[in-house]
């Protein structure tokens, strides 16, 4: 995908040009994938966003193309610098991310404050605006005079907040054992953006355990969110199944968290298939 996308960008730059535009090649690293994308900035402003390259954008013209990242420039929302930097707003809303351990190179080349469980890794973030975020580094967290295990009780804290689970009956009944439906419940945060942390907290447990025992089985449905569903020995293998089956199908590769299903008990999180 790099080759083609700065292949496309050496034939635009005269278009870009004409119209007040420059272009250049930028990617971001986001688990265990590597975005590529176009970086246009308006030459009589300060704004140069990196517009993230999609396949469907093949079928299009350089022309139509470079007119679509030009409308982009202009709907770009202004962040105000001073929350980003302001400690309260900091302390309010860092949260974690749970990605797969396969992630930690690529996590350890993009500098990125980071702490790493027998299962996954755990990154920390703050929301800027409404689905955009900017990840914590060594750096920023350093401006904003917090050390990583207070930012990390923080983040927790502010998780825990926003912990949420819904009952569901038929998202899965194609696993329905004579009409036997089990009971299913979905885990995330209350905007259902990188919700999946919450299984990790105690919160969960004691919550899901009134209703699903001592010990229950974690589906991970993406980094955004995870099903809870009650033990089942004879049903291990096709939960595994199922689970690899959606990732494979359903989930985009950037928000796949896991091909493995884990069980939750009072000593927390552990690897089951």
């Amino acid at each position: 995908m790099k080759k083609v996308v700065e292949e496309r960008i050496e034939r635009m730059k005269p278009l870009a040009k004409e119209k007040g535009f420059s272009l250049k090649y930028g990617e971001k690293i986001e688990n265990h994938c590597v975005l590529s994308g176009i970086v246009i900035q308006n030459l009589k402003e300060n704004i140069c966003p990196c517009v993230y390259y999609e396949k469907n954008w093949d079928a299009l013209s350089d022309i139509e193309l470079l007119e679509k990242l030009i409308q982009f420039t202009k709907k770009i929302p202004k962040i105000n610098i001073e929350v980003i930097f302001d400690k309260k707003y900091f302390s309010e809303h860092v949260l974690p991310i749970i990605l797969g351990l396969e992630n930690e190179e690529m996590i350890q080349r993009a500098g990125l404050v980071y702490r790493k469980t027998e299962n996954f890794l755990i990154l920390f973030y703050i929301e800027v605006e409404r689905n955009g975020i900017i990840k914590i580094n060594p750096d920023y967290l350093q401006k904003m005079c917090f050390t990583e295990d207070e930012m990390i009780k923080l983040a927790f804290k502010n998780l825990e907040e926003n912990l949420t689970i819904e009952t569901i009956g038929d998202l899965i009944s194609e696993i329905d054992k004579e009409g036997d439906i089990p009971r299913v419940y979905v885990v995330s945060t209350k905007y259902r953006q990188y919700g999946a942390p919450v299984i990790l907290l105690s919160k969960t447990y004691e919550i899901l355990s009134k209703y699903l025992g001592d010990k229950f089985i974690i589906l991970p449905s993406s980094i955004h969110e995870c099903l809870a569903i009650e033990y089942d020995e004879d049903w291990l293998e096709e939960y595994a199944e199922m689970v690899k089956t959606v990732n494979r199908n359903e989930v985009d590769e950037v928000d796949k968290l896991s091909d493995h299903i884990y069980l939750c008990d009072k000593t927390g999180i552990s690897l089951l298939k």
